[in-house]
């Protein structure tokens, strides 16, 4: 009998989260588009999952697209390459401040873990979804 992966992930040597992908919205083009226009994405607004991965626009619950996902996905990346989330708070508040006003930053010894590549990804998924703070707040 096979033991599944999640379980697999669990015995890792060094401490590890894991992160609940099973939240899943359909998503919703906007019928009054001008002709000629291709029809819009209508902004989701339901907030649900693990904060340290939502990304500004999820936070600021103005309307969000699909461009969290590469948010999300840059700090799942992060997590994987450095051992360590890139937004940190001891409290909601503070991980929601970090979220909201922090740019990622890569570690001192990220060359020894990371490519000059991987990083230049790292910022550039982190800088898909940013906006300045006064858009979103």
């Amino acid at each position: 009998m096979r033991k599944s992966a999640e379980t697999d992930l669990a015995t890792l040597t060094r401490p590890s989260s894991r992160t609940d992908f099973n939240i899943a919205v359909h998503l919703h083009y906007s019928t009054s588009s001008a002709a000629g226009q291709a029809p819009k994405l209508k902004p989701l607004t339901g907030v649900a999952g693990s904060m340290a991965y939502m990304a500004p626009e999820v936070l600021a619950k103005k309307g969000y697209t699909t461009t969290v996902d590469w948010w999300s996905l840059g700090v799942c990346a992060y997590e994987m390459l450095f051992g360590k989330r890139p937004f940190r708070g001891r409290t909601n508040g503070e991980l929601k401040q970090s979220i909201m006003k922090s740019s990622i930053r890569v570690p001192d010894d990220a060359a020894s873990k990371c490519s000059r590549q991987g990083q230049t990804f790292l910022r550039g998924v982190s800088n898909v979804v940013v906006r300045p703070l006064s858009a979103l707040s």
